[in-house]
């Protein structure tokens, strides 16, 4: 139980690093990932 426990620990330490690393860049360009489906109703309503 004590070695998962720190498995875990280490794993969620690891990704906490990986999506700081990965998601800072995204909120530094919201847009990119906003506007694509802001898009989408407007085009699928007309067609």
């Amino acid at each position: 139980m004590r070695k998962l426990k720190a498995a875990l620990k280490s794993v969620i330490h690891f990704l906490s690093e990986a999506a700081g690393r990965f998601f800072t860049p995204a909120e530094e360009i919201p847009e990119i990932g906003v506007q694509p489906y802001s898009e989408v109703p407007p085009n699928s309503a007309q067609s």
